[in-house]
């Protein structure tokens, strides 16, 4: 099994009597499926439905432990401040007082883990571990086609082109939240232009952020990161009807399919 200390990651800790009504009517996913045994994952959003960050719950005493990455946790705290109002609720920064260490590739659930609410093939996650690692997780994320905070675009993307859908990231049936009007449109007619893949390059080189993905001299996408010989694009869903061979920056590359994506969606 492969192991990773999350060091860029940060905690806030939301406690107080309306701490799960108030997160339940501003994030993308239903806090109420978060249990001693359960993580979930979800999203904050603009108004008009775009990512402002993602990140996991996790059930602590009196409330939940939101765990997000660090460059995101200032903004995303003062705007939680921002729609607290009166409701009885504690927001705190905790990062002083946790950690998160990631496992993957192994059958067996290690006890005092959470399996990642993404999927079932995406590993564990575990709080204040002992382990020590530092095996290559955002690579293996980005061949995954697992987006890091660092692939989005902030108030930019929304969270049907990031997947969320397909990565437990969103409730359809929970009731409003920001962004959900837009979110919810976007889904049940249909409306996602274009999704988060990977590329698989046949030959590394380094590759910038927005560099195009092409076809045929046209143009199908472009790049978000790039790690080695992978990265994660934006590429246009109609693009893959005509195979998935692309080009960037003159280099051959391959569109893949993660096993979780659902291309008939």
């Amino acid at each position: 099994m492969f192991c990773a200390n999350l060091r860029q990651r940060g905690f806030i800790r939301i406690t107080g009597e309306d701490a799960l009504a108030f997160l339940q009517g501003i994030i993308s996913n239903d806090v109420y499926k978060v249990t001693a045994d359960n993580a979930v994952y979800a999203c904050f959003l603009t108004p008009q439905g775009k990512y402002l960050a993602d990140f996991f719950l996790y059930p602590v005493m009196g409330g939940l432990l939101l765990d997000v990455d660090q460059s995101l946790l200032a903004d995303l705290l003062r705007r939680l401040l921002m729609y607290k109002l009166r409701s009885k609720v504690v927001l705190e920064d905790v990062s002083a007082e946790y950690s998160v260490t990631a496992l993957w590739g192994g059958p067996e659930k290690p006890a005092e883990a959470f399996i990642d609410p993404r999927g079932m093939d995406f590993g564990f996650r575990v709080l204040n571990s002992d382990l020590s690692g530092n095996d290559h997780y955002a690579l293996w994320q980005m061949q995954n086609g697992l987006p890091d905070a660092q692939d989005f675009e902030r108030e930019r993307t929304t969270m049907l082109e990031a997947n969320m859908d397909f990565l437990n990231g969103v409730s359809f049936d929970k009731g409003c939240y920001m962004g959900q009007e837009i979110t919810a449109r976007m889904h049940y007619r249909a409306l996602v232009k274009k999704r988060f893949l990977p590329l698989e390059l046949l030959a590394g080189q380094e590759i910038t952020r927005e560099t195009p993905v092409m076809r045929d001299g046209k143009h199908i996408g472009y790049i978000l990161n790039a790690r080695e010989n992978f990265a994660l694009a934006v590429i246009q869903s109609e693009a893959l009807q005509g195979g998935l061979d692309c080009v960037v920056d003159g280099m051959d590359a391959t569109i893949k399919i993660p096993a979780w994506f659902k291309q008939d969606s």
